[in-house]
C-alpha cells in the first residue's frame, strides 16, 4: 500500500486531504509542519510527500529541498498551494525547477488521486489548475 504523508499547518485542510486519500485507499499520515514531517520520515517510510507551499517555519519548498538533499530513499513529491499566483510565483518556480508536481487549491478528489497516482508511479510532474 502506498504511504502518503500530508503536511499542512491548517488542521482542517490536513484532515480534508487525509479523509480523501483514505477513501481512495491510501495509507495516510499527517504532519503540521516541515520539521514534524522530517521527524516522521526518519522513523517511517513515505512513498509520497504532499506538502503545502506556505507554512510557518519551514515552508514547502524548504521541506522539498531538504528531502531531496537527504541521502536515503526519497519519496515522490507533490506541492499544493491556495495562495494567488502573485504571491507564489517565486516559490512555485522553485518547486517546478526541482521537478515537483504542483496542485492549486481548491483541489478536487480526482485531481488529488491523479497527482498521487502519478507521483507514486514515478511519472513526470504535471500541474493541475484551479477548477
Amino acid at each position: 500500500m502506498v504511504q502518503v504523508l500530508v503536511v499542512d499547518d491548517r488542521p482542517d485542510v490536513r484532515l480534508s486531504f487525509l479523509y480523501m486519500l483514505q477513501a481512495i485507499g491510501y495509507d495516510v499520515a499527517e504532519a503540521c509542519d516541515g520539521y514534524t514531517a522530517l521527524e516522521y520520515m526518519q522513523s517511517k517510510p513515505v512513498d509520497v510527500l504532499l506538502t503545502d507551499l506556505f507554512m510557518p517555519g519551514m515552508d514547502g519548498v524548504g521541506l522539498v529541498e531538504t528531502v531531496i538533499n537527504t541521502p536515503r530513499r526519497r519519496p515522490a513529491l507533490v506541492v499544493m498551494t491556495g495562495e494567488p499566483p502573485s504571491k507564489t510565483s517565486r516559490r512555485l518556480e522553485a518547486a517546478r525547477r526541482l521537478g515537483v508536481q504542483v496542485l492549486e487549491k481548491p483541489i478536487t478528489r480526482d485531481q488529488l488521486e491523479s497527482a498521487i497516482k502519478r507521483a507514486a508511479q514515478g511519472l513526470p510532474a504535471a500541474t493541475a489548475g484551479r477548477k
